[in-house]
């Protein structure tokens, strides 16, 4: 038998927020997970150039 976590008590509610519109895509028939914390920010996309992915992660926000 295999039971679904739903609590997402690490994942902050943004992380989530932006992650769930892909979970029918990667796991079809899952049900979406809850959480139940903020995070300290909203999450941010940046484009950057092939070669400086890793810099700018460690850059930061």
């Amino acid at each position: 038998m295999v039971e679904e976590l739903r609590h997402a008590y690490r994942v902050p509610a943004e992380i989530m927020d932006l992650a769930l519109p892909l979970l029918e895509l990667v796991a079809p028939g899952v049900a979406p997970p809850v959480a139940f914390r903020s995070g300290a920010a909203s999450p941010r996309i940046e484009r950057v150039e092939e070669g400086e992915l890793v810099p700018a992660a460690l850059r930061g926000p």
